[in-house]
């Protein structure tokens, strides 16, 4: 069994993140879809998430340090020569983010339209709560003022050419916001607590 620190060409006592970040450019190197017929480069690939799966576990990677490679009587990583089959890289974000780009242009879609492949960003759309029928309430009665400060308004500033347009087109998304919040304020008890 080779050095496992030799095979991410890191010292023994690299960081996490330096071991991470050595994982990455050699998992991007060796990855059996840029090297697709090279046996070398798939065994070097298995190699590189063999290491990985181990120093990046802080158990694994203590009981590595301990006993060594020459003593140990099981092999951690994947030994088959399908590495799809033996390592999970659902949960990898870096696998996520590669897949993705590879497959950008031939996303499958299910029967809803949604996309099937997982993909990594930086940026996620927040789940927004259920309003309760308090901040129904609230968004009726604020909704209802700026509709009408901004008709008062309107009554003041009517010769103003690009005010009044404003004040025109903020009067009606009040009144729209005010009748939006009337099914949060008459809803049932029922689909209150959902």
């Amino acid at each position: 069994m080779d050095d496992l620190y030799e095979v991410l060409g890191v010292d023994r006592n690299a960081s996490a993140e330096e071991i991470k970040k050595a994982y990455r450019v050699l998992a991007m190197k060796y990855h059996p879809d840029r090297n697709q017929g090279d046996a070398a480069a798939e065994k070097k690939f298995q190699q590189i998430n063999n290491a990985y799966s181990v120093l990046s576990d802080e158990s694994k990677r203590r009981q590595y340090d301990l006993y060594g490679s020459s003593s140990m009587s099981g092999s951690y990583g994947p030994s088959s020569s399908d590495y799809r089959a033996q390592y999970d890289y659902t949960e990898n974000p870096f696998w996520k983010f590669y897949s993705s780009q590879q497959n950008q242009s031939s996303t499958d879609s299910n029967d809803d339209g949604q996309s099937q492949n997982q993909t990594f960003t930086w940026f996620t759309r927040r789940r927004t709560r259920p309003i309760s029928r308090k901040e129904g309430l609230g968004m009726f009665a604020s909704g209802i003022l700026q509709g009408v400060l901004c008709f008062l308004g309107l009554r003041v500033l009517m010769f103003f050419f690009p005010l009044n347009i404003l004040l025109i087109a903020g009067g009606i998304k009040g009144f729209l916001r005010a009748i939006n919040s009337v099914k949060y304020i008459f809803r049932t008890g029922s689909a209150e607590k959902k």
